[in-house]
């Protein structure tokens, strides 16, 4: 990209597959919504100093498995970095503004970020804000038995668990609100400290008392009948069959 662009448009690159390096200028001052979106040959970006928004979409399904970001970002917006092939994300200290939703992908194992970071912290790889009362994001990529959310978390943020991959997740007491679509495509079995006030697992369905309000249910045991259907794709005109699972709403 010539010296002296400070913006790359929208779509600029978007869909280009032959794409596989990417020089981007020290004048650079603002990467557009899906600017290299579905850029799957790109593997490594460094963005410069001068950057300072990363849009809507800009890496969105790119094969980005490394990027160096410079030391002027300030805003990453929505889905960013969504679909990349990205392993850990460095959260640079100069962005003050980062979108939870920019880094939704299966591939991401564990955030850094400086403990200087003013708005931002991590713990065991897990995104929280600077005062860790608020979970903003787990990374999905990750696997294992069980997380259990650290004691003190009163927020679990929005879609903060999303195609989580753990076996099982454990909400302790202090967890007092849960985000929109907190656990959405989560396979995780949910669990909920006995001490929790306002929460609690029942037949597989998370429950609000507060609010009478059941939250999500557990499909995690829900199964296709012929695996072998299930890994190839549906034939043509095939229906699948489907293990039986009752769903019991709990009086109340």
């Amino acid at each position: 990209v010539p010296d002296g662009i400070e913006v790359i448009g929208n779509s600029a690159f978007s869909l280009n597959y032959l794409l596989t390096e990417v020089q981007l200028p020290e004048s650079l001052e603002r990467i557009g919504e899906s600017a290299f979106a579905y850029c799957l040959g790109l593997r490594k970006v460094d963005i410069p100093d001068n950057v300072k928004v990363i849009g809507r979409r800009a890496f969105q399904g790119s094969g980005l498995s490394e990027i160096h970001f410079g030391k002027g970002v300030e805003r990453i917006e929505d889905w960013a970095f969504a679909e990349c092939m990205l392993s850990e994300i460095e959260i640079p200290d100069s962005a003050a503004e980062v979108s939870c939703l920019a880094f939704e992908s299966n591939e991401l194992e564990r955030f850094i970020v400086s403990p200087d970071h003013p708005t931002l912290s991590e713990q065991d790889g897990v995104l929280f804000s600077k005062d860790r009362t608020r979970l903003l994001l787990f990374p999905a990529g990750r696997t294992g038995e069980l997380y259990s959310v650290p004691e003190g978390t009163k927020v679990i943020g929005k879609r903060a668990f999303e195609r989580c991959s753990m076996d099982a997740v454990e909400l302790p007491a202090s967890v007092e609100e849960l985000g929109y679509d907190t656990f959405e495509f989560c396979e995780a079995e949910i669990r909920v400290s006995p001490d929790n006030p306002i929460f609690a697992v029942e037949d597989g369905a998370l429950l609000d008392w507060s609010q009478k309000l059941l939250v999500h249910y557990d499909f995690s045991g829900l199964f296709w009948k012929d695996e072998a259907l299930m890994s190839m794709g549906m034939e043509d005109g095939a229906k699948p069959e489907l293990e039986e699972k009752t769903c019991r709403v709990p009086d109340g």
